[in-house]
């Protein structure tokens, strides 16, 4: 399990550097999308270990560092995207700590998840598989929801500005 983790996370670490700079020249939305999907089918292969009875170790740092891989398209990209949509407001702290909340919260339905699974005394596998399914739906609706920013939702994003009319008055006695 540690040699899974340190996988992982060697390869978010490493990944972070390289995918905030290709989403800057590609398509967020469907930069996004690819990467979800290729955690899902990481997530998916690990599963499968127990479904054909693999015991690699191999097989499962390797799959495990792959999903690490794809989870680093995710941070930069939404940081990119809460960004566009924020401007420069000055809520940005409000907006990001709301905004930041959802990994905390994807780790609390992902336990409650697995936690249904061993409690229906179903396979582990089952556990990475709903959870693939799960990262598919949501990829799914990035990809036919997101809206990059303001301007790609259609909305006004051009400064309100306002004109006032200065009356002066002369006292002619």
């Amino acid at each position: 399990l540690g040699a899974c983790d340190t996988g992982f996370l060697f390869a978010y670490a490493c990944s972070l550097l390289v995918a905030g700079p290709i989403g800057d020249r590609l398509n967020i939305r469907i930069w996004l999308t690819i990467g979800m999907l290729i955690g899902a089918t990481a997530t998916v292969m690990f599963g499968l270990a127990h479904t054909f009875n693999i015991r690699s170790p191999v097989w499962f740092i390797t799959w495990w560092s792959v999903s690490g891989v794809a989870t680093s398209v995710g941070w930069p990209l939404m940081v990119a995207v809460v960004s566009k949509w924020l401007g420069d407001g000055g809520h940005g702290g409000i907006a990001f700590g709301i905004w930041a909340s959802n990994a905390s919260v994807g780790n609390i339905v992902g336990g409650l998840l697995s936690s249904a699974v061993f409690f229906e005394k179903l396979p582990w596998s089952a556990a990475m598989y709903i959870a693939a399914l799960t990262v598919v739906a949501s990829a799914a609706l990035i990809f036919f929801l997101l809206k990059i920013s303001p301007e790609a939702a259609g909305l006004n994003t051009s400064p309100i500005t306002t004109t006032t009319t200065t009356t002066t008055t002369t006292d002619t006695a």
